[in-house]
């Protein structure tokens, strides 16, 4: 199926960022592992597979309506040199992606491409309502508890998972070494849910109210 040459160039656009924020995320991962920091590997890695089928979707999407795929010329990235400026470069590059699916989209609907448009709706809901949603709330967190507990509840809260959460008991804390800074004066429990883990200590949350962690 012959495409709309200005659709093609769009979609190319897009497959430059969706590149780079591909490349981006591996790196990232494979820097939050060496650091020994596990539950922001595997969430970035997460976030790197996504990209790749973002743009993987955007290639297919070229070849169909006959265009070349750009493999070439992606966008620049921008590796952080610590935690909180690698979350912070990559909530922009997903700024940045978004505002460009934002744009193919209205072209896609001024072109009446709607199959095209259809596909970056679904990547514009995975950008904003997954990818940037997750690292606004990280970057949030930091802010709220400081990077030295953020850093030190994600490997915590990971031993719980797998330690406790069979145990609906009061404890009075972990005895592991890296556990040590979650150590309470007062008894509390550990609550799992799919979808998130929150420690409640007594009728107080412990440290702050963390509605949403690292750890999920």
């Amino acid at each position: 199926m012959h495409g709309n040459p200005k659709v093609i160039d769009a979609l190319n656009q897009l497959l430059a960022g969706e590149l780079a924020a591909m490349h981006q995320y591996f790196i990232h991962s494979e820097m939050y592992a060496d650091w020994g920091l596990s539950k922001l590997n595997q969430r970035i890695a997460h976030e790197f597979d996504d990209e790749k089928n973002h743009a993987k979707a955007i290639i297919a999407r070229i070849l169909f309506l006959e265009g070349v795929p750009d493999m070439e010329t992606p966008a620049a990235i921008h590796v952080g040199k610590d935690v909180p400026s690698m979350l912070k470069n990559d909530l922009d590059t997903e700024y940045t992606v978004a505002k460009n699916l934002k744009a193919a989209i209205k072209l896609c609907e001024k072109e009446q491409d709607y199959q095209t448009r259809e596909m970056l709706r679904q990547q514009l809901a995975d950008t904003e309502e997954d990818h940037t949603d997750w690292l606004e709330k990280q970057i949030h967190l930091i802010d709220l508890i400081g990077l030295k507990n953020y850093l030190q509840s994600g490997s915590c809260l990971q031993h719980f998972c797998t330690t406790h959460v069979d145990q609906w008991r009061p404890l009075r804390w972990c005895s592991r070494p890296f556990c040590r800074p979650f150590r309470f004066t007062r008894n509390f429990h550990l609550l799992h849910a799919p979808s998130r883990i929150t420690l409640i200590q007594g009728a107080d949350f412990c440290r702050q109210q963390i509605r949403q962690h690292i750890c999920v």
